[in-house]
C-alpha cells in the first residue's frame, strides 16, 4: 500500500486503535520496522512492504486499509504553504500510492477530493505544474459532483485550478474561473471578507497578465483597502497586495509610486516572514 519507506508512528496517526494494532501486528510478524524518535516515523524495507501488501490482501483487508489510509492522509496532509513543505514532502509518496486505488462512497470521495486538493496545492507552490493540474482536475470534478458550484469547498478548488492554469499560461480560462469564484465569494461571504479579497486579488493578477491594466489596478486597490481594514497593515496578505500594486504601477510607467510601494512591501515581508521565505526571496 505504501511506496515510500517511512510513515507516521501509530501514535502520530491519531487515536484510531485499529490502524495502530495493525502496525503492531505487522511489526511482530515481519520484524523489519525501524522507528525514528526524531520525526515520529517508521521505516520499512521495500521487500517487507510487498509482503505486507500480500498479507493484507490475503487477510481480506487491503481495500479497507487503502480506504483508511486515504482518510488519514486527507486529515493529515497540510495545505501547501512553504512552512508545511517538510510535512508535505514526507507524506507525498504515501498520497501518490493511496490515490492509485479507487474507492466508493461519499466519505471516501470527500477524503479523496480533500487529499488531492492539498496535494495539488503543494505541487503548484513547488512549481510542479503538471502534477498539480492532474490532482486539481480530479479534485475539481469530485467537489463539483458532491457540492455543486457555489459551496466553499468548490470555490476553493476552482480558484486553485485557475491558479494552476494561469501558471501554465492559460489566461482566458483562468479569468473566467476567477470571476466565477469572486461572484461566489461575494454571494456567500460578502464583499470585504478576506477570502473574497483574495479572489479580488487573484482576478487582478490575471487581468494584469493580459494587459488589462485599468481594471487590474481597480481590483488591486480594492483588495489593498480591504486587507488593511480587515487584516491590518502588517499582515502578509496586505504586503502581497502592496507588492502586486507596485508591480502593476511599474508596468504602467508610474515608476516613483511603484518604487515606494515596492520598498514598503519588501521591508514588510522581511519583518513578518523573514529574509529566507520564498515570498521575500521572490521580491
Amino acid at each position: 500500500m505504501y511506496d515510500s519507506l517511512t510513515w507516521a508512528k501509530p501514535a502520530a496517526l491519531g487515536t484510531n486503535k485499529g490502524i495502530a494494532a495493525k502496525l503492531r501486528a505487522v511489526q511482530g510478524r515481519f520484524l523489519r520496522l525501524v522507528a525514528s524518535a526524531a520525526d515520529e516515523t517508521i521505516s520499512m524495507h521495500p521487500l517487507v512492504q510487498e509482503s505486507v501488501r500480500y498479507w493484507l490482501q490475503h487477510q481480506g483487508e487491503k481495500e479497507a486499509s487503502v480506504e483508511h489510509a486515504v482518510k488519514v492522509l486527507a486529515a493529515s496532509f497540510p495545505t501547501g504553504e512553504y512552512s508545511n513543505w517538510p510535512v508535505c514532502q514526507n507524506l507525498f509518496p504515501h498520497a501518490q500510492a493511496t490515490l492509485r486505488h479507487q474507492g466508493t462512497g461519499v466519505i471516501m470521495r470527500e477524503s479523496r477530493g480533500r487529499l488531492q486538493y492539498h496535494v495539488s496545492w503543494f505541487l503548484w507552490l513547488s512549481w510542479q505544474y503538471t502534477g498539480a493540474l492532474q490532482h486539481v482536475s480530479k479534485s475539481y470534478h469530485i467537489r463539483a459532483a458532491l457540492y455543486g458550484d457555489e459551496n466553499t469547498e468548490f470555490l476553493d478548488i476552482l480558484e486553485l485550478m485557475a491558479a494552476v492554469l494561469q501558471s501554465r499560461g492559460n489566461y482566458e480560462d483562468t479569468e473566467t474561473m476567477h470571476r466565477q469564484a469572486l461572484a461566489g465569494r461575494e454571494k456567500e461571504l460578502g464583499e470585504n471578507h478576506p477570502d473574497t479579497l483574495t479572489s479580488v486579488n487573484n482576478l487582478a493578477v490575471v487581468l494584469q497578465d493580459q494587459g488589462k491594466y485599468e481594471e487590474a489596478e481597480e481590483m488591486y486597490r480594492r483588495a489593498l483597502t480591504g486587507y488593511e481594514e480587515e487584516l491590518g497593515v502588517d499582515h502578509p496578505d496586505t504586503f502581497s497586495s502592496v507588492h502586486n500594486l507596485a508591480y502593476l504601477l511599474h508596468a504602467r510607467q508610474y515608476f516613483q509610486q511603484a518604487m515606494d510601494l515596492y520598498q514598503c512591501a519588501v521591508a514588510g515581508f522581511n519583518r513578518v516572514l523573514g529574509p529566507d521565505h520564498p515570498t521575500t526571496a521572490a521580491c
